[in-house]
């Protein structure tokens, strides 16, 4: 079975390539994963993602993998365009 981290990590890239697809940079800022099935390692595996609600600089976005015809996992995640986000900004000494 794949790890449940690894599971976040691979539906939180989804998302955010959806993001980047459309035209937006951003990074996540809430991420909700649901597990309703074991991702079973060695077997092909169907991520989806897509935009729930635009507002920029504020997403929503959904996301879920399937394998085997199963819905194995699904997420939520909240993302903010990297301008917004003041650690980002070039600092000035």
């Amino acid at each position: 079975m794949l790890h449940g981290g690894v599971i976040c990590a691979i539906v939180d890239g989804a998302m955010t390539n959806c993001l980047f697809a459309n035209g937006h940079v951003a990074v996540t800022v809430e991420l909700n994963v649901r597990f309703h099935n074991p991702v079973v390692t060695g077997r092909v595996a169907t991520i989806k993602a897509w935009i729930e609600s635009s507002l920029p600089p504020f997403h929503v976005l959904a996301g879920e993998i399937e394998q085997d015809g199963q819905l194995v996992a699904t997420a939520k995640g909240k993302f903010v365009d990297k301008s917004m986000l003041a650690w980002t900004r070039k600092r000035t000494v």
